[in-house]
């Protein structure tokens, strides 16, 4: 034990030092990171407010202006419309390199948290061991997230789905922290999140609700009727605003978000989220084999954590919290499927983060259920003397090394490796500085009609939805509006430079 303990403390130092390296490229990449597409569009009225009062207040209520009228024409998540019309490069055009590392930051303590939470205070893990699962587990969530810039890079992506998924995440640890203590403040800030959530993505919306109503049933059935009753504030006043969001007006001429009730609709619905989830999930899987193999590694130090914890822990009906977890993740499809629209790829990342959640919570249930088994029985499993060989968990390392080494391709896959590619390739420098360009001519107040040096490649994993050729195109007008101009329009590069490039050199 005392050996693996301290190959324990180890796994801590390489985890942590692995998931920080990955982060750098990412954070580097940041720095040339802009405001795009919808960016710009959802912003208009709040940047010309802060550009002509330089007043919070007058930009604010430009703010709820651009919402009441998105509200009317496009959709009704009136909480995301908000914050879209407040991006950062509307109070300071260099502002925008802050977006990746606040819902980095974001992130990381959420899950770490949370997670800390779980498993020290319910759980009784020792730290060192959450520290490995915690680093494993968030770089697993954030290197192989379908949705890059939607999850990392686009302001207008991560608002609408990145934060309120976090938000559902922090919903979780009030709702448990509320089973064992209530407290005026448990209580405001699970309503809060309630109600805001309610103006957000259908998806974070019912995945909150069901937490919430799992909270609910959990409360009555151990007795704590009023705590239960109290919760059910909460539940209503994220419909009310899920009711105002789905009623909007806008909805019907956006198209695909209109929700007529049929029960044969519901039926079918149903039965092909069950299918699909469980497709989609084998899929995330096959597609990211390193993630399965960091997977398989967290789930044996959960494994072996539970096995030789000296506490004892209930894990009821670990059948009945199988078919409740997945019956959660399997909701997750619903609104799609339901409304049979196209998505964006933020709806993909809160089906793999919530499918991972599910596989992690059973493998913690399943690993603390068996344990108390072998407890109960009062034998030594063979599996325990194994994991608790001096070499086991050097065996395990080579086990998962070894397929490692074999796709190590698959690291092109990870948001680490685009991010680094960006910046080696040189992409990120050509980036960075045809927008310096683009900006320098859009902030000038004697250029009218703006002609600018297009940025048409794809410099992924940054977003990259800007001004076109044709000077009616969504986002020229958009950017014309934006900052002020008669016209806004794009050549290609080559021919901007030699055209104009000296005067901007």
């Amino acid at each position: 034990m005392q050996a693996m303990n301290k190959k324990i403390a180890l796994l801590v130092l390489l985890t942590a030092t692995i998931f920080f390296i990955s982060l750098l490229p990412i954070l580097a990449t940041s720095y040339v990171n802009r405001a795009t597409g919808d960016d710009i569009s959802f912003s208009v009225l709040p940047r010309q407010a802060w550009v002509t009062t330089n007043s919070l207040t007058e930009t604010v209520k430009a703010s709820f202006q651009k919402l009441s009228q998105v509200y009317d024409s496009w959709q009704g998540t009136w909480f995301s419309i908000f914050l879209f019309t407040l991006q950062p490069e509307v109070f300071n055009v260099k502002a925008y390199l802050y977006v990746t590392p606040l819902i980095i930051a974001f992130w990381v303590v959420t899950i770490m948290i949370v997670m800390y939470h779980i498993l020290v205070k319910l759980a009784d893990f020792d730290k060192k061991s959450v520290l490995i699962i915690n680093f494993l587990f968030l770089l697993v969530n954030m290197q192989f997230i379908p949705g890059v810039q939607s999850a990392l890079f686009w302001y207008n992506g991560i608002i609408h789905y990145q934060l309120p998924f976090l938000m559902s995440v922090w919903l979780l640890y009030l709702l448990i922290i509320l089973a064992r203590k209530a407290n005026f403040w448990i209580y405001l800030g699970i309503t809060l999140i309630m109600v805001l959530l309610g103006g957000s993505n259908y998806l974070s919306a019912l995945f909150a609700f069901l937490l919430v109503f799992m909270a609910i049933l959990f409360l009555f059935l151990n007795k704590q009727r009023e705590k239960a009753m109290i919760l059910t504030i909460p539940l209503v006043l994220q419909l009310i605003g899920l009711y105002i969001s789905m009623r909007a007006p806008g909805n019907k001429i956006r198209g695909g978000e209109e929700f007529g009730f049929s029960l044969a609709r519901i039926l079918v619905t149903v039965w092909q989220s069950l299918t699909k989830s469980i497709q989609q999930g084998l899929l995330f899987l096959a597609e990211r084999p390193l993630a399965v193999i960091c997977l398989i590694f967290i789930l044996f130090i959960v494994f072996y954590v539970q096995i030789n914890n000296e506490k004892t822990k209930r894990y009821p009906y670990p059948g009945i919290f199988l078919l409740l977890t997945y019956g959660i993740y399997a909701a997750m499809y619903a609104p799609e499927i339901y409304s049979g629209s196209w998505v964006s790829q933020g709806v993909d990342n809160i089906y793999y983060q919530v499918f991972l959640l599910f596989i992690l919570a059973n493998g913690i249930y399943f690993s603390g259920y068996l344990a108390n088994y072998y407890k109960v029985k009062k034998t030594e499993p063979a599996i325990k003397r194994f994991i608790n060989y001096p070499s086991a968990l050097i065996i395990l390392i080579i086990l998962c090394l070894v397929p490692a080494g074999i796709r190590y391709q698959d690291i092109k896959d990870t948001v680490m490796f685009q991010s680094f590619n960006l910046i080696y390739s040189g992409r990120a420098a050509e980036y960075k500085r045809l927008m310096d360009i683009q900006t320098r001519i859009l902030l000038d107040e004697e250029i009218k009609d703006a002609i600018m040096p297009g940025v048409f490649e794809d410099y992924s994993p940054l977003m990259n939805l800007m001004a076109e050729p044709d000077p009616n195109a969504f986002y020229n007008i958009a950017l014309r509006d934006y900052y002020g101009k008669k016209s806004v329009v794009a050549i290609g590069k080559n021919e901007w430079f030699e055209l104009y490039g000296g005067e901007f050199e």
